[in-house]
């Protein structure tokens, strides 16, 4: 008989309520795509029902009805925080140099979303007098839960980059980034670019996301805000899928440009975005029967990187035989449970006598090998290392004689 520690908690499913458009306003909505998820956080499993439509009127593509922003606030608070040896996963320098062209050099720079200080935060910290985090994830120490608990006119700049398209009230939250800025203020953001969604729909497996952005959207939801874009484009943005923007504060506040061609264009780019993730699922199919042949013949094989790829193809799987699942952060120890997931330095065994290794991100994958070759002086043979990932943001470079992989 399980102990009830040994019990995995009940899951979660995430309550909806009600959203109209909040670039227009209009109730006019045309579903586009639905699909169930569920996620994996430290307290247990969250079940979201995402629901995505386009407005009619102006071409706004998001989630209605939306996730309740309680249980989304649990959510976020439980989820597994970024591992701190982890490299960032986006171009610093692009970022730098964006805030260099258009960001004044103020006394007080605030990111919303700043998961844990990293050598971006460090940088800042060169140029600002002082640098402040916002983030509601309980297992990350930041300076503020919500820019609600800061003053009027307090900052030179507020930030956050892969954050808008989380947030259920687009238009109370740029608001918010208003109120908190002095005169002349600046906002800058990234955001997933709808027009990239048919190459790489990267923002599409995200179930959290809850708004999909062309940038003429954006552009008219944060001037009714009382923000000013002056300066927006995909060269400036530190991630392949997005583009960047800068807005600056303005004492009054704009009305809504009507914009009827975005409706069918945003429409197909989202859909198109769609069919190209279906083609991934085929892909994950091929890499699955490549490790049933594993399997069958008793090899021993490691599936590293616990995230919501591997999750996809665990899926799949009725046992794992002489698979063991890595991940650098302790903190996922029970994400697939009853499956267990371990740390490297917990299996060492195991990884030397693995003959054929999987991971699950494009972008890691070349530090995963470097570190087992450091570490344990095992290397994997190009013939024996699958990548799965299909839009992961960077394209893989593998040296130390792991060459090309599979994908």
């Amino acid at each position: 008989m399980k102990s009830p520690a040994a019990e995995s908690p009940p899951d979660c499913v995430i309550r909806l309520q009600e959203r109209n458009c909040e670039n227009c306003g209009g109730s006019d909505l045309e579903q586009l795509w639905h699909q169930s998820f569920t996620a994996r956080t430290r307290s247990g499993n969250y079940i979201f029902d995402v629901n995505n439509v386009v407005c009619t009127n102006c071409g706004f593509v998001f989630v209605s009805p939306v996730f309740n922003e309680a249980d989304l606030t649990d959510y976020y608070a439980s989820s597994f925080s970024a591992f701190a040896d982890a490299a960032p996963d986006y171009d610093i320098a692009r970022r730098l140099a964006f805030l260099d062209k258009v960001a004044p050099k103020g006394d007080l720079f605030v990111e919303v979303g700043a998961n844990r200080p990293m050598e971006f935060h460090r940088r800042l910290k060169e140029i600002y007098g002082k640098v402040a985090t916002v983030e509601i994830n309980d297992s990350v120490s930041s300076d503020h839960r919500s820019l609600a608990a800061m003053p009027d006119a307090c900052v030179d700049v507020v930030a956050h980059y892969f954050v808008l398209e989380h947030i259920p009230q687009v238009r109370k939250f740029l608001k918010e980034c208003a109120r908190v800025l002095r005169d002349g203020g600046v906002m800058v953001c990234e955001v997933p670019d709808i027009l990239v969604y048919p190459q790489d729909p990267s923002a599409l497996q995200l179930h959290e996301h809850t708004n999909h952005f062309s940038r003429e959207v954006l552009h008219e939801l944060a001037e009714q805000a009382g923000l000013i874009e002056f300066s927006a484009g995909a060269e400036h943005c530190s991630r392949s899928f997005g583009f960047a923007a800068a807005f600056r504060k303005s004492a009054s506040v704009g009305a809504r440009v009507a914009a009827a061609d975005q409706y069918r264009r945003n429409g197909e780019l989202f859909l198109a975005g769609v069919r190209t993730l279906e083609r991934s699922e085929a892909e994950l199919d091929r890499s699955y029967r490549t490790f049933e042949d594993y399997q069958k013949c008793g090899a021993a094989v490691i599936l590293w990187a616990a995230n919501d790829v591997m999750a996809r193809f665990l899926g799949r799987c009725s046992g794992l035989g002489n698979a063991t699942i890595v991940d650098s952060n302790p903190e996922k120890a029970n994400v697939f449970r009853p499956r267990k997931v371990s740390t490297p330095d917990a299996v060492v065994d195991e990884i030397r006598k693995a003959e054929g290794i999987f991971i699950f991100t494009k972008f890691h994958a070349p530090a995963i090998l470097e570190q087992i070759k450091s570490s344990l002086g095992k290397t994997f043979d190009s013939q024996t290392v699958y990548v799965i990932d299909p839009f992961g943001d960077r394209p893989i470079n593998l040296e130390g004689g792991s060459g090309e992989t599979h994908a």
